[in-house]
């Protein structure tokens, strides 16, 4: 315990993403995608409580700066990143960030409902 208590806790660089999965039938699905993000060194959580809306609310009242939402699609990305707090600048970037860092197309769709 006192070695950890020396230990400096990471420190996410970036933007902050709240992964939000579409239905409970893709939680299993977005805890791999955050698994994927947080090891590229993506700030990453996953949104536990509710339906998807109630769950974008918890990611605003956290202060994400995007929306990952994990949906059910076979023809088109099945990932789309939404802007909650983050600046024009790093909503250009995030999409290839997340892309490169699932090995997924990435649709953005602009700001979060």
């Amino acid at each position: 315990e006192r070695l950890m208590m020396l230990c400096a806790e990471p420190v996410w660089a970036g933007p902050s993403i709240v992964v939000v999965p579409n239905n409970p039938s893709l939680d299993e699905e977005a805890r791999h995608v955050v698994t994927k993000l947080r090891h590229a060194q993506v700030a990453a959580d996953l949104a536990f409580r509710g339906n998807a809306k109630r769950r974008v609310e918890l990611a605003r009242k956290a202060n994400a700066d995007f929306v990952l939402f994990v949906t059910e699609s076979s023809d088109v990305p099945r990932l789309k990143i939404s802007r909650i707090n983050g600046s024009d600048e790093a909503y250009r970037l995030i999409g290839g960030t997340v892309s490169a860092a699932t090995g997924e197309p990435v649709m953005g769709t602009g700001e979060a409902h």
